[in-house]
């Protein structure tokens, strides 16, 4: 089997998993566009624009979609997975960041009242964790998107 013909067998997983790295990218070059530095870390850190687990799950069920079509179990469960991940992201981890965001105030001000204790050092819980319903649309467009362009490209090989 030939490196072309794997990758058209592959889509499956191939296209969805790949999304995930270009959204991960496009977060990278948005935030070099903005001005903020950039480090490897950032490529595995949760939240920001766009929403790559949105893009990741909303690619699977376009690509299971266009393959096997609508009425099929894999298809039903890639949706369903879908819905999922994106309501956690955008209820449950933003309910995370709030809690975060409170409980560093709430370290802040103790570290600020206990300063002469030596051993007690200042740390952040994270406070930014979840999507907005924004971030999530435009994984969501993203998903969609490059699941197309590469369906269609693999399609001409």
């Amino acid at each position: 089997m030939d490196v072309l013909e794997f990758i058209k067998q592959s889509q499956m997983w191939l296209i969805p998993l790949t999304c995930l790295v270009f959204t991960q990218i496009i977060k990278i070059f948005i935030r070099l566009g903005k001005g903020q530095k950039v480090n490897w870390r950032m490529f595995f850190s949760y939240g920001s624009m766009p929403s790559s687990h949105a893009a990741l799950f909303v690619s699977l069920a376009t690509i299971i979609f266009l393959i096997d079509g609508y009425n099929t179990a894999a298809f039903a469960v890639a949706v369903v997975v879908a819905i999922i991940f994106i309501r956690d992201a955008v209820g449950l981890r933003m309910v995370i960041s709030k809690e975060g965001r409170m409980l560093n105030q709430v370290y802040h001000y103790y570290y600020m009242a206990n300063r002469e204790n030596r051993e007690l050092k200042e740390e952040k819980a994270p406070e930014r964790v979840g999507h907005t319903q924004a971030e999530v649309l435009v994984g969501s467009i993203v998903g969609i998107t490059y699941s197309l362009l590469l369906y269609c490209l693999f399609l001409n090989i």
